[in-house]
């Protein structure tokens, strides 16, 4: 935090002393597991933010979701939404908006990449430098082709896959 960029009486010190919102944060966020799993990965366990940060996280989850001209097509009512809001997004008061906005996204996307894990190559995974199969501690396995079975008896990880997209592939690069 830093004290030249806030009215600090305006601050409320329970975001900043309680690091640990993850319960409560998807107890707001309850009418969409999209938009728990979206808040908690770009905003960790803050209870708000501005709102040019939150804009900013949907339009790379736009461009993640393979969707690059959405949030250019929604720009003008996000800017709407934004003055409505007086900039700030606050989980605990807005948390039908964010879950609107943020099932908006995934309803128009043809991947999810808030709940699948992504390969952008084809072929057998290839060992580097960093992720050498040989060098690995024997605590870790490795999957040429990872299946992610460990997680078939979570509720909501249970239907977490691999899949397979190349981008550019229509592309002479």
């Amino acid at each position: 935090m830093h004290p030249w960029a806030y009215d600090l009486d305006a601050v409320d010190i329970k975001y900043i002393v309680n690091n640990n919102l993850e319960a409560e944060i998807c107890k707001y966020l309850s009418k969409s597991v999209h938009a728990q799993i979206f808040w908690l990965s770009f905003f960790k366990p803050q209870m708000s933010c501005s709102a040019d940060e939150f804009f900013e996280a949907i339009r790379e989850l736009a461009e993640m979701q393979d969707m690059p001209g959405f949030y250019a097509r929604k720009h003008k009512d996000y800017e709407h939404t934004m003055d409505e809001l007086k900039y700030v997004v606050s989980v605990e008061n807005n948390a039908d908006v964010i879950c609107k906005l943020i099932d908006e996204v995934m309803a128009n996307s043809k991947h999810n990449c808030l709940q699948h894990q992504y390969k952008l190559y084809s072929g057998d995974f290839h060992h580097t430098t960093y992720a050498d199969v040989n060098n690995m501690a024997s605590t870790y396995t490795f999957e040429s082709k990872p299946t992610m079975s460990q997680f078939s008896g979570d509720q909501h990880l249970g239907g977490l896959s691999l899949k397979e997209v190349i981008p550019f592939q229509d592309c002479d690069l």
